[in-house]
């Protein structure tokens, strides 16, 4: 009983041992053997992109091209796993296309339209006509009915029939007579309340709006509040400027601060370090850089060529450049070929999340 018992847990044993070399072999696989990538780019009037990576003797292997459309694969070893949609490609030529059948509708359609051209133009007429008449018909009916009307009261309200019709004029009169009696009425109320001392003030100001000297009055006020406004808007852009320069110099001492730091020096130091690191790790070993640009302004051609430098002293990498600083010019191609190991990838990341400044800014 106890050999079958060590037996078994010999055998789980050597399974799980064989399940732990597997992986390690695996993980060996993945982070030892080289990923190797190329790249291609090219503008000669025309933009022509195309991209592969490729691992483990081409056992797993991503395509990416651009030529006029972009379209995209991946495959493990036979097995598509990415692969551009077609059908959305073949969906949008076919909208932009258009069908036969509608071709051959819309070329029948103009024919009947064609042939029958004549009758169509003798029944729009007819319509026109209908609606013309049916216009004139009801107009005439309108002036028909107002006439009838006109005579009916004419009769009604001659005199000697049923009496004289009645007089708006005279009702009018009445209502004028009664409004101007009650403004009358109410102009002396105000009278009589209005003392002596403010009929005094009324005057002086009316005589002084009056003539010249209300004149250069109203100008004298006008310049005032001119003269207001324009030291009310000075204040306002002074008291802005104030404000923005203070946050200025805020901004600058903190960025001073930030770099006076001991700490941060270190971590910019940390991080300049593991930026070369990478770089250095995705430096292609095959290259070819032809560039030959110009813009209409010289500035942005001198731009370009500044940050080219800096890209050329950063990665080291020998390029062919030639500006043009007279005519507008774009063309050049590019070939890069390289591999990297994914080890070396996992130790700069490990680095970085081992350090607590970086941990403090992506965490926070």
């Amino acid at each position: 009983m106890l050999g079958v018992c060590l037996l078994i847990l010999k055998i789980i044993g050597i399974v799980l041992l064989a399940l732990l070399l597997l992986l390690l072999l695996v993980l060996g696989l993945v982070l030892f053997v080289p990923v190797r990538y190329k790249i291609y780019a090219s503008y000669y009037n025309e933009l022509k992109f195309s991209a592969s990576l490729t691992w483990l003797l081409r056992l797993l292997r991503i395509n990416a091209k651009f030529e006029k459309e972009f379209s995209y694969e991946g495959k493990i070893a036979f097995f598509k796993f990415l692969e551009s949609s077609k059908e959305e490609e073949s969906q949008g030529e076919d909208d932009k296309a258009p069908s036969k059948t509608n071709m051959v509708s819309s070329s029948k359609d103009k024919k009947e339209k064609n042939v029958f051209d004549d009758d169509f133009k003798d029944e729009e007429l007819e319509n026109v006509n209908k609606s013309e008449k049916v216009k004139k018909t009801e107009t005439s009916n309108i002036d028909i009915k107002t006439e009838h009307f006109d005579e009916f009261y004419n009769e009604e309200f001659k005199e000697g029939e049923l009496g004289a019709g009645p007089d708006l004029d005279e009702s009018k009169k009445e209502d004028d007579k009664e409004l101007n009696t009650n403004e009358s009425d109410f102009e002396e109320e105000d009278l009589e309340e209005e003392t002596i001392e403010e009929k005094l003030d009324k005057d002086l100001d009316y005589l002084l709006n009056k003539g010249l000297i209300g004149k250069i009055r109203r100008i004298l006020v006008i310049t005032v509040r001119k003269l207001k406004r324009i030291l009310s808007l000075i204040a306002d852009s002074l008291r802005k400027v104030k404000g923005a320069k203070e946050k200025l110099f805020k901004k600058i001492n903190h960025i001073k601060e930030l770099v006076t730091d001991e700490e941060n020096k270190a971590f910019l130091a940390f991080i300049i370090q593991r930026l070369k690191e990478l770089l250095k790790l995705l430096k292609p070993k095959k290259y070819k850089i032809d560039l030959h640009f110009g813009f209409e302004d010289p500035s942005t051609t001198g731009k370009i060529l500044m940050y080219l430098s800096v890209l050329y002293g950063l990665t080291g990498l020998d390029m062919k450049i030639n500006p043009d600083f007279e005519e507008e010019v774009k063309e050049g191609e590019i070939l890069l070929k390289g591999s990297f190991q994914l080890i070396f990838l996992v130790i700069i990341v490990v680095k970085l999340f081992l350090n607590k400044k970086f941990k403090e800014l992506v965490f926070k």
